[in-house]
């Protein structure tokens, strides 16, 4: 019996919007990322690229494949989206979707998201237009995502402690969330250090910083038992950084695909 394929994508190029290019407020931008097939399976029109966090920019949560893909080929993955309308530097996270609906990326392992990143610039009050005056009740300054600072796949066994502020394995210290089985069968991810955790709810929409920010986080162990594959938890690192991960697998193991912002 033949073993069964294998995928994940090689990054090859960004063909448009290369990062921190500069888009100005609300126009329409298509990023084309050139990736290959270093996989074992040919992508086909099943295949999609999928968001996973950050800043989704307007473009659809799920866009397939149009074209064939065999291993060792590459493909223009087009994207269409839009600048948002505030200044600020946003960046989405993406993968890939594939066989049994599992997602693959880029990277050694195929774990890694690619991503776009732009600059929306901060227009200037145009000369001889006079603005028109008032008097505000309040005043609120508008704020753009915080930018990410630490992003990626990881698959954590018992016993194994990470640092979502670095996405770093059994560092000695700051480790932020450990996978632990008190006990037999009983597995929990305990939140160390200080950081807090909360479930946020089912896919497909992961939260902004606003929405993990408004849960209640706290220091209570999330049993293992409790999640489901495309979970969704918010958390608050040892560094008081605001983040969520994604649930990916649970067979014998806990990965997650995270997403951690700056403050």
């Amino acid at each position: 019996m033949a073993a069964p394929c294998s995928d994940r994508a090689f990054f090859v190029d960004d063909v448009t919007i290369r990062d921190n290019t500069l888009v100005m407020p609300g126009d329409p931008l298509v990023k084309i990322w050139r990736l290959r097939n270093d996989g074992t399976c040919t992508w086909d029109a099943t295949y999609a690229a999928v968001f996973i966090g950050g800043d989704r920019l307007d473009a659809a949560s799920l866009v397939h494949l149009t074209t064939s893909v065999p291993p060792g080929s590459a493909i223009d993955l087009a994207i269409d989206m839009t600048a948002p309308d505030q200044a600020g530097t946003y960046q989405g996270f993406w993968k890939l979707i594939g066989k049994n609906e599992k997602y693959f990326g880029i990277g050694a392992n195929g774990e890694v998201s690619f991503w776009v990143k732009i600059v929306v610039p901060l227009l200037p009050t145009p000369t001889g237009v006079l603005a028109p005056t008032f008097t505000p009740t309040a005043s609120v300054t508008p704020r753009a995502t915080p930018e990410p600072v630490s992003a990626g796949s990881i698959s954590l066994t018992v016993d194994m402690r990470l640092d979502l502020d670095t996405g770093e394995i059994d560092r000695p210290s700051g480790s932020d969330v450990s996978l632990l089985e008190p006990t037999p069968g009983a597995i929990s991810l305990v939140p160390t250090g200080g950081a807090l955790l909360s479930r946020y709810g089912p896919p497909p929409d992961p939260p902004s910083p606003s929405q993990c920010q408004a849960l209640e986080l706290n220091n209570t162990a999330i049993p293992l038992s409790s999640l489901s594959i495309e979970g969704l938890v918010c958390y608050r690192t040892e560094e008081g950084r605001l983040g969520y991960f994604r649930v990916e697998s649970l067979d014998g193991h806990l990965g997650i695909a995270y997403l951690t912002w700056e403050p």
